[in-house]
């Protein structure tokens, strides 16, 4: 027997969580989950509780009535705001249901490619309701079928319904891009939602499903080169809630034991200086903000010091680099012992 998780369970496991977001330099979040953990966030932000900014998604299933209940992106105050739909369009590479172009290694003979989970048709249809409540999208898509489905079906929508042309899309993981689909992000102003930790936690298992596609895999360089807007993030609770490890999977492109030598396809590697752009200002541009994501005058004074400084030193000193302090609206979050 599954005892069932009330409202209070969820604010009390958020309110829980805090303190180890701010402990790990998060001075905002994107959580695109439910509508249970929006009022949760609901209550800490009434309550004064939340040290952190929230840019929440809707989920599909609010997606019929967010126009009448008011869910439009950007909607909300200073701490808690509306952010995209969040839509699904395929499955996940450790479960082989990722949606590819081509059969996975191994299934050639049965030719599986994995699971598309929404029709053209149907990618098609939500954006248009989302782009009538003002909603911006986030559709998860992993295999570079699903990675193209998404591409297509805003192209498509964009040409076809004018209100789509107000509305950004984000793609959340895009782990393996066909590279005819790598200039189209940029073209199209679409934002790639990534997780560097990703590729360092799942290389042996995109080798082993993905073979050779594999060097098109978690492709930041080749996005970045080609003008796309990068947004990175944790993927946490999937991933663990820490920005720095992220950076050091980014930059180094090997896991915590060090492999695979020399880094995974390490001519997708970024330079620190772009891969903190791409959790700062990209992930600022991806909900929208412009009072954030940089420190500059009259901007909201949002920052994380660090030490060592990781800029002055070479890529791995940044497993020993730490956060010192955490400051949110000029509010002091996290201080670490001295």
């Amino acid at each position: 027997h599954m005892p069932q998780v009330g409202d209070d369970d969820v604010r009390d496991a958020i309110r829980a969580a805090l303190p180890l977001a701010a402990s790990g330099g998060l001075t905002g979040i994107h959580n695109l989950e439910d509508s249970r953990s929006s009022r949760a966030f609901e209550a800490l932000e009434s309550a004064g509780e939340l040290t952190l900014r929230v840019h929440h998604g809707v989920s599909r299933s609010e997606l019929r009535d967010a126009r009448e209940k008011g869910l439009r992106t950007g909607a909300g105050g200073e701490w808690l705001r509306v952010g995209p739909v969040k839509l699904f369009s395929d499955g996940a590479l450790g479960s082989r249901t990722a949606h590819l172009l081509e059969p996975y290694e191994g299934r050639q003979a049965d030719g599986y490619r994995g699971v598309p989970t929404l029709e053209p048709e149907e990618l098609e249809a939500d954006m248009r309701l989302a782009a009538d409540a003002e909603l911006d999208v986030a559709v998860h898509a992993i295999g570079d079928a699903a990675v193209r489905a998404v591409l297509d079906a805003y192209e498509k929508t964009r040409a076809t319904y004018p209100p789509m042309a107000e509305r950004m899309l984000r793609i959340e993981h895009a782990q393996l891009v066909h590279p005819d689909d790598v200039p189209r992000f940029a073209r199209l102003g679409v934002v790639a939602s990534m997780q560097p930790i990703h590729a360092t936690a799942d290389w042996r298992a995109a080798d082993a499903h993905w073979g050779r596609r594999a060097r098109h895999a978690y492709a930041w360089r080749d996005l970045l080169a080609a003008g796309a807007t990068l947004a990175f993030g944790t993927d946490a609770p999937v991933e663990q809630l820490a920005p720095l490890a992220s950076l050091y999977a980014a930059t180094a492109r090997v896991d915590p034991t060090g492999e695979p030598k020399g880094g995974w396809y390490p001519e997708q590697r970024l330079t620190l200086e772009e891969a903190v752009r791409a959790y700062t200002i990209g992930s600022a541009a991806a909900e929208r903000t412009s009072t954030r994501g940089s420190l500059c005058p009259g901007k909201e004074a949002d920052f994380v010091v660090l030490a060592p400084d990781p800029f002055s030193r070479p890529p791995e000193a940044l497993r020993e680099t730490r956060v010192e302090l955490t400051v949110v609206g000029g509010r002091i979050v996290f201080e670490a012992m001295p």
